[in-house]
């Protein structure tokens, strides 16, 4: 077990992650799906907002099962929901594909795979506190 790659979360919080990873799931793909009004332009902050909803993604999920090692088993379906998301706005008015946003998902799961250690230790943390 290599050290961070397991969460402190209680079994309680850890039904309270599984809520809110649905929730955003949800909103993540509604948002990703309807139909823009207008053509959707390439900007950081679209990029940004990629990159930070996989981020939370990745900690809901890492915090939905907080005994497992943030590894393949969640990173493969959080990247492959990525990729879904970025093949069904082909099909949606005003949307395309876009390798851009694909990379920045996958930067998000990546980028809180780095943050893992840090996390657990806030967690850790907060957990002596209260």
């Amino acid at each position: 077990m290599l050290p961070g790659r397991h969460l402190p979360i209680s079994p309680c919080n850890r039904a309270g992650f599984r809520l809110v990873l649905i929730l955003a799931l949800l909103v993540i793909t509604w948002l990703t799906l309807t139909p823009s009004p207008g053509a959707l332009t390439q900007s950081i902050n679209d990029k940004l907002a990629h990159t930070l909803a996989f981020l939370v993604l990745a900690f809901l999920s890492h915090g939905s099962w907080p005994d497992q090692n943030f590894d393949w088993r969640f990173i493969v379906p959080l990247m492959a929901y990525g990729l879904l998301l970025e093949l069904l706005q082909h099909f949606i008015p005003n949307r395309f594909f876009s390798l851009l946003d694909l990379i920045a998902d996958w930067g998000g799961i990546l980028l809180y795979l780095a943050l893992i250690p840090l996390v657990s230790r806030v967690l850790k943390k907060q957990q002596s506190a209260g």
